[in-house]
């Protein structure tokens, strides 16, 4: 009886099995058609039935590429990705992975995700021997790479990576990338790796030949005049703003050496924020005949230290952002594009006194940061040309309580034609504008760049025309020349312009004014940077005299709720 019982319920199971099986044919015969006739709605209902509502079967992997492939299609690219990635999860063998890779890196290069989608095909390369899929990812790949990673994001995908087989690939890719930046240097050091490392590669052969071709290169430029480059380009703390200086730097470069016969060449190092790095770095670039200059570092704190190992060598050195005070005076080579603190509060001094008309300037300052050095500096700048500080009162950053700081400066209004506010922290504007609102203001409030990520100011009416101060950086987005050079930019280098950028390309641009003649050696270049010339930038101007600082900061004022460029002006000395 059990026997009979057994045999029924198979013969059942058999038949609905069968059946079922037939169903989820014509479904998928279906869903195919109307794919193929670019009915994406149906076609895609169907697919995600044969996925969720039958059992894992022959066409579930299939079905999930479709359901990829046309979500993609439809640009749904977050419900393309997660079918994707579960097929390549759950099924990791399947035979439609690899196409699954291929799909995904298109999705992620429609969201401009590339770093995502170059490592897409970096697993279609590494998991599959040469066959037209591996030759059509190897392409793909390099096309993204080149026009939109640097050859540090590739070397960082190298170093992370614990898949073996593509190494040799990302080598390569760098290489390439360095070529296309002109960095001959550093492509010929990543091809050495690559053949040292990887001699039985498919790569080697044609790491060999770019080599070889750059060598060739190199020594028919060897009579080039050289700007070294310093950037701590692989420390985690500021790659990112390193390389958009460097991206900068080679811009300009490449801007002047276009249709030039002779042209000026470029030796860029990784200081890697080390002094160790910054001595080797130092042996290699006292041998280099015709080095002209450097630019780098960008912090004050390894300026110091490259000043010092540098120190040996009569060459200029220009930092395009470090801002402490008395660098110069450690090296008679070094120059600062980045005005310091000192030179900040006595431009804004002479700015008041000469442009400004005013006579009699209170000061309210925190003791913290630097806004001490501002005032000081400022105090002592205002006093020398004849102007007077009627009172000078200081609070501790971060304190809610400026009553007393306050009603000291109504008291003197009548005495005052201006305030004077360097910032410790731009934290504390709410709070120094909720008490100056108390005290019916109507002169003109002077301060430093960090007034400019103040918010909400519409409130503060008596602000309104009266908000003065200095910066570093301003950017005039309507100006013409910049609208131009913010579109070739982008077309080249597929970066938006941004402050770091300038940094790096308004410094070059002015050694590249200042190196337009021929020069003997270090001494010559020195002489012409001090000698007042100045070179107009976008984020700011740039002269030197002999004190080897830069004498131009920006003007800025707030009004009718906005920042606009009133100045840019020069310090006297």
């Amino acid at each position: 009886m059990l026997k009979k019982i057994f045999i029924f319920l198979f013969t059942c199971s058999f038949l609905v099995s069968a059946q079922s099986s037939d169903e989820l044919k014509k479904l998928f015969e279906s869903a195919i058609k109307d794919f193929k006739n670019s009915k994406f709605t149906s076609s895609l209902s169907s697919f995600n039935k044969i996925v969720n509502e039958y059992q894992t079967n022959t066409k579930t992997t299939l079905a999930l590429l479709f359901i990829g492939k046309i979500n993609l299609e439809l640009k749904n690219y977050s419900v393309a990705e997660e079918n994707l990635l579960r097929l390549l999860r759950e099924f990791p063998q399947s035979k439609y992975s690899e196409e699954a890779e291929i799909t995904l890196s298109k999705v992620y290069l429609d969201q401009k995700e590339y770093t995502k989608s170059f490592w897409s095909l970096c697993s279609v390369i590494s998991s599959s021997e040469k066959s037209e899929t591996n030759i059509f990812a190897r392409g793909k790949a390099e096309d993204i790479a080149l026009n939109y990673l640097s050859a540090l994001e590739v070397k960082t995908i190298y170093d992370s990576t614990k898949l073996s087989s593509i190494k040799p690939f990302l080598l390569l890719v760098s290489g390439k990338i360095h070529l296309r930046r002109t960095n001959d240097k550093l492509a010929q050091e990543t091809f050495t790796q690559l053949i040292r490392l990887y001699p039985n590669s498919s790569e080697m052969k044609e790491a060999q030949k770019l080599y070889e071709a750059a060598l060739l290169t190199n020594k028919n430029a060897d009579q080039s005049d050289v700007v070294g480059v310093i950037l701590p380009l692989s420390s985690n703390l500021s790659s990112a703003a390193a390389s958009e200086i460097l991206e900068g730097i080679k811009f300009a470069l490449s801007e002047y050496n276009e249709g030039r016969e002779k042209k000026i060449g470029i030796l860029i190092r990784d200081s890697e924020l080390s002094r160790s790095k910054m001595e080797e770095i130092h042996d290699e670039f006292k041998d280099v005949e015709h080095l002209k200059c450097i630019i780098g570092p960008i912090f004050s704190s390894e300026v110091k230290d490259a000043l010092d190992v540098f120190n040996d060598i009569n060459t200029p050195i220009i930092s395009p952002t470090a801002t402490d005070d008395y660098l110069t005076e450690t090296n008679d080579n070094f120059f600062q594009a980045n005005p310091s603190f000192i030179t900040r509060g006595r431009l804004l001094a002479q700015y008041i006194y000469y442009v400004g008309n005013k006579r009699k300037i209170a000061v309210l300052n925190a003791i913290d940061g630097y806004s001490p050095i501002l005032s000081s500096s400022f105090t002592q700048e205002f006093e020398k040309l004849g102007g007077r500080i009627v009172l000078r009162e200081s609070y501790k950053s971060g304190s809610l309580d400026l009553k007393e700081q306050i009603k000291k400066l109504s008291e003197s209004l009548n005495l005052s034609e201006g305030i004077y506010i360097p910032l410790a922290d731009r934290s504390d504007i709410p709070v120094i504008v909720s008490f100056l609102s108390q005290i019916n203001l109507n002169i003109p409030v002077y301060g430093d760049q960090d007034w400019m990520s103040a918010s909400d100011l519409e409130s503060a009416s008596f602000l309104d025309n009266n908000l003065i101060f200095c910066s570093d950086y301003f950017l005039k987005f309507s100006d013409e020349n910049y609208q131009i050079f913010s579109k070739n930019f982008y077309s080249k280098i597929n970066l938006d312009v941004n402050r770091n950028i300038l940094y790096g390309y308004d410094t070059m641009k002015y050694l590249l004014t200042i190196m337009r003649n021929s020069f003997s050696g270090g001494d010559a270049l020195k002489q012409k940077m001090i000698s007042g010339i100045s070179s107009v930038g976008f984020h700011n101007n740039i002269c030197f005299d002999s004190n080897r600082i830069n004498r131009y900061m920006n003007i800025v004022r707030y009004s009718s709720g906005k920042f606009e460029l009133i100045d840019k002006f020069k310090l006297n000395n």
